[in-house]
This record gives C-alpha cells, sequence and structure tokens, in this order.
C-alpha cells in the first residue's frame, strides 16, 4: 500500500485520487479490504465529508457518478440531482441586485436548503454496482470524525471566513468553529449520525429519525422542506452522456449539469485544428475563449441569474483492469446553507440559489424542480482503453477547468500531470476573461488587444483554480494518479 499527497503516484493495483487526504485514505482502505472502484469511490465520499469540510457533505447534493465498467465496455451514470421542496415558491424570494450571501435566503438559512441527495445517489452506485457491505464503506469516515481531521490551511482559514453566515447559527458555529483543537478538528455528532447510515441503512436519512431531525430543524427555522421530499427522492440510473472527440469518447453528465456545457464546447472544438495550434499560444486560447463564450451566453440566457458556489469536491478513482468512476458532489456555497441540524454534525446544502428568482423563466423555481448544476465528472475512454477520469470543484469554470484538462491530453498528448498544472482561463460570454498568471505576457497582451476585460489571478487561487483530482492510464497501460497541485489534495494507491 502505498500514500502520496501533491504528488503523482503509481498503482499497480489502484488508484484513489481526492481533494482530501480522509478521502483518498477512505477510499485506499476500502480497496485494500476487496473493494472494487464503486465501493471506493463511496468510501471516499463519505471521507470527504468528514475531511473536505464545508464542500460536501451528507447534507449535499449530486452530482453524479460517471462509471466505466470494464467488463461490460459500458459507461454508466448515477444521476443524484437535487430538487426543490414541495412547499418551495418565487414569492419567498425577493430579487435583490445587491445582497450579500448572508442576507440572501436563497443561499443562507432554512429557505436556502433543497432535498439532500448525497447518500441516496451513493446508496443507488452501491446498490447496482458495489462488492462489499454497505457498512464497512463508512468505516474510515466514521473513525476519521471521532479521531479528528488535521485541516491544513488555508482550508481552516477558509472555514472561519465563512464566520458571517455561520454566527447566525449557534450549532454550526459549536460544530465547525468552537471546535477546532489547533488544526484539528473532531466531529462526534457526525460520526454518530455516518453509524446511524451504516447500521441501519441510507433509508435512515429519507425515512427515519435522522430526516426527522432534519425536517423538524429546518421547518422550526422557517423553512419549508418537508418529510414527504426526503420519501419520494429516487436518483436515477442510465448510460452517460458520450461526445465522440478526436478518436476518444469523453463520457459526461447529461444536459442539466456542465456535461450538457463541456459537450457543446467539445462539438464545436472538433471542428478547429487545435492540434496544429500552440497548446499555450494565442491562436489555441483565443479559440478557447471564444468557444467557451459562445457556449456560456446560449446557457446563461437558458439558465438565467444564479448564484454559483465554488466550493465543491471531485474525485476519481481506477484499477489496473479499466474500471474507472468519476464523482462530484457539492454543498452549493462553502458551508452551504449556513444550517447544521443540532446533534447530528450535519451542515445542510444550499441548492436553492442554483435556481433564477425570476418568473417565467426556464430554470425558475417550482415545487419539485430539479436542480441544474455545473458539475461534470468526466471519464475519457481512448480506441485502447479508458485514458483518463477527472473532473472539478469551481462553479461555473468546472466545464472550463475540465474541457481545458481533456483537449491538452487529447489534442495535444500532454501529460496529465502537466495538464493539471497548465495556466487556466474562463469565460462567460460577457467579455469579462478571468485567466491564471501563469499565462505568456504575449498572450495577455494579445488578448487585450482582442477587446477582452482581462482579469488575473493568482495561480492555484479559488478564484479561478479550483481542484481537479485525476486518475489515468499512461500509454504503456500503467495506471497513475494525482491531486490538483494548487491544493492540499492527495492521491493514494494499491
Amino acid at each position: 500500500m502505498a500514500y502520496a499527497s501533491d504528488l503523482s503516484i503509481e498503482g499497480k493495483r489502484a488508484v484513489v485520487a481526492a481533494q482530501h487526504p480522509t478521502s483518498a485514505l477512505a477510499g485506499l482502505e476500502v480497496l485494500a479490504a476487496g473493494g472494487n472502484v464503486i465501493d471506493a469511490a463511496v468510501a471516499a465520499v463519505f471521507g470527504a465529508a468528514v475531511g473536505d469540510v464545508g464542500r460536501t457533505g451528507i447534507g449535499g447534493y449530486g452530482g453524479h457518478i460517471v462509471y466505466h465498467e470494464a467488463a461490460t465496455g459500458q459507461t454508466w451514470l448515477v444521476d443524484f440531482p437535487s430538487r426543490a421542496p414541495r412547499g418551495a415558491d418565487p414569492s419567498l424570494f425577493a430579487i435583490a441586485e445587491a445582497t450579500t450571501p448572508a442576507t440572501d435566503p436563497r443561499q443562507t438559512g432554512p429557505l436556502a436548503v433543497i432535498v439532500p441527495a448525497v447518500v441516496a445517489g451513493l446508496a443507488a452506485a452501491h446498490g447496482r454496482f458495489g462488492r462489499l457491505p454497505w457498512s464497512a464503506l463508512l468505516a474510515p469516515a466514521i473513525r476519521a470524525a471521532e479521531e479528528g481531521i488535521e485541516f491544513p490551511s488555508p482550508g481552516r482559514e477558509q472555514v472561519f471566513e465563512q464566520y458571517e453566515r455561520a454566527h447566525l447559527y449557534p450549532e454550526t458555529v459549536r460544530v465547525f468553529v468552537d471546535a477546532w483543537e489547533g488544526e484539528r478538528l473532531r466531529q462526534p455528532d457526525l460520526a454518530r449520525s455516518l453509524r446511524r447510515i451504516a447500521d441501519d441503512g441510507p433509508r435512515v436519512l429519507y425515512e427515519g429519525d435522522l430526516a426527522q431531525q432534519i425536517v423538524g430543524h429546518v421547518r422550526s427555522l422557517g423553512g419549508v422542506l418537508d418529510t414527504a421530499d426526503l420519501i419520494d427522492y429516487e436518483p436515477t440510473m442510465g448510460t452517460a452522456m458520450t461526445v465522440r472527440y478526436r478518436g476518444s469518447d469523453i463520457h459526461l453528465p447529461g444536459g442539466n449539469s456542465g456535461g450538457g456545457v463541456l459537450a457543446a464546447v467539445l462539438a464545436e472544438l472538433d471542428l478547429l485544428n487545435l492540434p496544429s495550434m500552440e497548446p499555450l499560444g494565442i491562436v489555441r486560447i483565443a479559440a478557447l475563449a471564444e468557444t467557451f463564450g459562445r457556449v456560456w451566453r446560449d446557457r446563461l440566457a437558458l439558465v438565467g441569474i444564479e448564484n454559483e458556489g465554488r466550493h465543491t469536491n471531485h474525485l476519481s478513482v481506477a484499477d489496473v483492469d479499466g474500471n474507472v468512476v468519476a464523482c462530484t458532489t457539492t454543498l452549493q456555497l462553502l458551508m452551504g446553507s449556513a444550517v447544521t441540524v443540532p446533534g447530528t454534525g450535519i451542515v445542510l446544502n444550499s441548492g436553492m440559489a442554483l435556481f433564477d428568482p425570476a418568473h417565467g423563466r426556464f430554470n425558475s423555481l417550482a415545487p419539485g424542480k430539479p436542480a441544474i448544476t455545473n458539475m461534470c465528472p468526466t471519464v475519457v475512454v481512448g480506441d485502447r482503453g479508458p485514458r483518463l477520469s477527472v473532473g472539478a470543484s469551481g462553479g461555473r469554470l468546472i466545464p472550463s477547468i475540465v474541457g481545458q484538462i481533456v483537449t491538452l491530453v487529447v489534442d495535444h498528448d500532454w501529460s496529465v500531470e502537466q495538464a493539471l498544472a497548465a495556466p487556466r482561463l474562463h469565460t462567460a460570454g460577457d467579455g469579462r476573461l478571468e485567466f491564471e498568471d501563469r499565462l505568456e505576457n504575449a498572450t495577455v497582451h494579445e488578448l487585450a488587444a482582442r477587446g477582452y476585460d482581462l482579469v488575473a489571478r493568482p495561480w492555484g487561487s479559488f478564484a479561478l483554480g479550483g481542484q481537479s483530482p485525476a486518475v489515468w492510464f499512461d500509454d504503456h497501460g500503467r495506471l497513475f494518479g494525482a491531486p490538483d497541485p494548487r491544493r492540499h489534495g492527495a492521491a493514494a494507491a494499491l
């Protein structure tokens, strides 16, 4: 068994790449116990619920699992986006142009909470494809929550930066602000909740006493989530959306996700001769910016206003037999709604911010309506088998980040390490172009000459550098994994 942090690592049997060491090690432990890649992914998500504080959790939602099954050659999609509560109504929210997250009820507080979907999605994947008993998959996360986890900077400080929102809810302050011992955080309440889910099964979060605690607390604060919303929630399963791109199959979640954005981008880029262009030169960079801009203009014209959260969790898993998983989950904003259910350690999502607050539009809020997200877990399969599993955190940045990584690997045969470290850019088609400051000066000057309103971001800042843990196969069939070099992630291997 091997383990590496902030480095690429080779796996003789399997690899997990994640945003936090607790997540990677949870997946590795399950693999070592005989679990398959789905088991490992489920364990790694529960590990992330403990370690990647505020970015995902059992009060969050999907999200998607894209799973390439080597034995059948099929690539599956386990789809578990959230839904608006049945009691949701646009009249509950006033459209405000100048509001902070702390004062916006779509982002903070009980009205921001929509149906928690993570546990249901993981259970669906395990029920169809898993090998080990369900309870075994939660054991590493339970232990980590009981013993405490190290939370290296800047993560701890980012949780504290949410104090303006957290201080509105005493339980959130108690669990996520006052409980630190230096850089170690113990979460005994969450450990007990995870143990209930392990022992009594995933439905305890939807039909049992945990469900009653969640609904009771949300409604006591003025929220509209009710027991029927939880009881009736079901993930869906089918084949992943597939885009053929220069000899590779790019497997993605469907159109109501970031997969729809990336599919449209790849369809346009496939008409260009990107492989002939300098990878970081102005011709290719401008082509990417123009393409992403057009696609995002169309997307935003459809979905309307949304308050995007850039704090999400992605992980990737693969084994040497060619079974590959990409999985993305979230709480939406960092620390979600900032509402923590007393005695459970469960912080609830802020998914209401995904809906357009205006009436009569495609993405306007309606009772029971599925949420549209930007998440985009991606599996790339070439003619000789799987090549890459990747995804990202970052809200609207996600399709841009994943698209840039995939095209550098497919079009230019860059190593995945190079592609992960390459400077990134993003535009939503409004003339504003964000870019990481490692982009060459000549390219930046030419972009300015083309009329872009340029915004430089430090390489590795949360403003543009979402985390993108990846696993991949090299030209010799060897399996590797790596966290994003911008963050305190981890890759672990057998």
